[in-house]
Formats: C-alpha cells, sequence, structure tokens
C-alpha cells in the first residue's frame, strides 16, 4: 500500500494590549484527523446502531485529544483587573470546526511570588450525540 503525504499545520496570532489584556487565536488542521461522518460512523458502532462500520476499522488516533480534522482555540486573559494583584482571570474555548462542538474554560490564576502560581480551572463540555466533545464522558469538570 503507498504511503501517503499528510498535512497538518497550526496556524496562530497573539495580541497584548497596553492594559495587559492578551488575546490568542488558533487554527490547527490534523491531516490524520477523521473527517466529521466517519466520527458519526464510530459513534453509532459504539452506541449498537448498525452502519455497517466495524469498530475494528477506527484506529487508536481516536484516543488522542484533537482527533479529528479542524480546530479553532481562542483564549483572552487580563492581568490584574481592578487592580487585584497578582491575579489574572482568562477564558478559552477550543471548538471542533466539523461538527461544532466545544469547550469552554475559564479560569483564574493568582501569582503571589516568583515560581508559585496558583490555577483554578473549570470546563463545561457541549456538543450533541455523536460529536468530538458532545461525547465527552463528563459534561463539567474541575
Amino acid at each position: 500500500e503507498p504511503s501517503q503525504r499528510v498535512s497538518s499545520a497550526l496556524l496562530g496570532i497573539r495580541y497584548l494590549s497596553a492594559n495587559e489584556t492578551t488575546l490568542v487565536a488558533e487554527y490547527y488542521h490534523n491531516g490524520e484527523g477523521f473527517p466529521e461522518e466517519d466520527l458519526r460512523a464510530f459513534y453509532d458502532s459504539v452506541h449498537g446502531v448498525e452502519t455497517g462500520a466495524s469498530l475494528r476499522s477506527f484506529p487508536k488516533t481516536l484516543q488522542a485529544p484533537n482527533f479529528m480534522r479542524d480546530y479553532l482555540y481562542l483564549r483572552a486573559s487580563q492581568k490584574e483587573p481592578f487592580r487585584i494583584l497578582y491575579f489574572t482571570p482568562e477564558v478559552a474555548s477550543i471548538l471542533n470546526l466539523g461538527d461544532r462542538s466545544f469547550v469552554l474554560i475559564p479560569g483564574i490564576t493568582y501569582s503571589p511570588r516568583t515560581n508559585l502560581q496558583v490555577r483554578f480551572r473549570t470546563a463545561f463540555v457541549r456538543g450533541g450525540q455523536g460529536t468530538d466533545y458532545g461525547e465527552k464522558q463528563n459534561d463539567v469538570r474541575l
């Protein structure tokens, strides 16, 4: 079987404003990732729906965190808002562009001294049945 060339790419931009607001946007294309219709066939097989697809036809790649093709990552953070020293709130999101499922990740970081950082984050996962994030084992994670 001849080998196929596969291309993956990450394209991003970071903006830091004068008042220390940071905005990040990244697009990730996983050339080895699965298209949406293959993922739906996989989940239909898992849920016992007869699609003609065998679970053996889906490799271990499905265990990777981003196993589909196209993702958008967005993050916004503000250093020391309202003059609260060492405090940085942020919100991030990863959107699967193929099936429109996503995870929303708000968080806070407290850094009272050099080399010490305390971070609290939670993740809210959203998506329908048969979608990348909709099929995660939990809807909320701390």
